[in-house]
């Protein structure tokens, strides 16, 4: 049981310090799907635009390899990303029973810890940190996507809003917003795909990228390019926790998804900070 709760703990903490928030380096992508090749970075950033109007739902089976401070540990489950307005993490035990549940909608954030019958229900517009910075549900719905997204704007943005490097092996594209985070994009020339995403606070004093998004592989859904296999790590953080996230056989649904709704019953409804002391107690 203690096993159950420090993986649920982990995961929890991992995906909303995402929220809250890597030296970037470049990660070499295997990729079963070619991408369109650009005669400019201006036509590249184009078509990523266009990706954001997709409308649509990949579920899949969910495995993740998580690893801290030397220590690694697996589980498994489901996912649902439903475009713009859910991304839902079922995490189960050997297959048999879900101990924990994480979703993010364009509103808040719902944690449900199965074990200890308790639940964390917080809105955005609660965290002061995510309204300075301008992270928001549009910011992680396109790292999971493989997209671009620029702080305060989300996925609202142009050709204006970046800085573009091309060394002829790969573009590196940057943010240039207000915002003190900064969002990196490294994209292959020969793909156009997107290879890795990092997260950096210009106001931190060592420079250390909050986080490293890659993308290992893809998979064709209709004639959208999905990440299946992805790497996160956080380096700035103590242990440099890293979570590999693998999909099984993703599928594409035009149906979508409710959110869960907020557990009653014998669930207690408890503060962010308690609740995390008492799944990685």
């Amino acid at each position: 049981m203690k096993i159950l709760k420090f993986i649920f703990g982990f995961v929890c903490v991992i995906f909303l310090f995402l929220f809250s928030s890597c030296r970037s380096s470049r990660t070499g992508t295997t990729n079963v799907v070619t991408h369109s090749v650009f005669n400019s970075p201006e036509e590249l950033i184009n078509s990523y635009i266009l990706t954001n109007n997709i409308q649509g739902t990949v579920v899949s089976k969910l495995n993740l390899d998580l690893s801290f401070d030397g220590k690694t540990l697996s589980v498994g489950g489901n996912i649902s990303l439903c475009r713009d307005s859910l991304i839902s993490l079922s995490l189960v035990y050997m297959g048999l029973f879900e101990v924990g549940r994480i979703e993010f909608t364009p509103e808040y954030v719902l944690m449900i810890n199965r074990m200890e019958k308790q639940y964390v229900y917080v809105e955005y517009k609660d965290f002061s940190y995510l309204q300075r910075t301008g992270i928001d549900f549009e910011s992680l719905q396109a790292l999971f996507w493989a997209q671009l997204f620029v702080p305060r704007k989300g996925t609202q943005y142009d050709v204006n809003d970046f800085v573009v490097d091309d060394d002829g092996q790969y573009f590196t594209i940057s943010t240039n917003g207000d915002s003190p985070l900064v969002a990196k994009f490294i994209l292959s020339n020969s793909t156009s795909l997107l290879s890795q995403t990092s997260i950096t606070n210009t106001n931190s004093k060592n420079g250390i990228p909050y986080v490293n998004w890659a993308y290992q592989h893809f998979v064709s859904l209709g004639e959208y390019n999905f990440p299946d296999e992805m790497l996160l790590s956080i380096d700035a953080l103590s242990g440099r926790p890293r979570a590999q996230i693998s999909l099984s056989n993703p599928k594409w649904t035009d149906k979508g998804i409710e959110p869960t709704q907020v557990p009653g019953g014998k669930y207690k409804r408890i503060a962010a900070d308690k609740f995390f002391k008492s799944v990685v107690k």
